[in-house]
């Protein structure tokens, strides 16, 4: 069950956090531009990091190191 938990038990987990960190209003407007974005494509993890920071206008590096072992910020 590794692959259950880390999949949707974790991922509940984070969009949950993010939520949270940027707010109701702001993360269903994320949701929106990426779902608009990307319909019927194939996206990278930097193309949603980039709509979420410019969506959120905050530094999101904490919950992004929480649920995730690398980062975009080489750091």
């Amino acid at each position: 069950m590794p692959y259950r938990d880390a999949t949707y038990l974790r991922g509940a987990e984070f969009f949950h956090t993010l939520r949270t960190a940027v707010g109701d209003e702001q993360f269903f407007q994320i949701l929106q531009i990426y779902f608009h974005e990307y319909r019927g494509k194939i996206s990278t993890a930097e193309d949603f990091w980039a709509i979420v920071e410019d969506g959120s206008g905050i530094d999101l590096e904490e919950v992004r190191s929480e649920f995730f072992k690398y980062n975009l910020s080489g750091k």
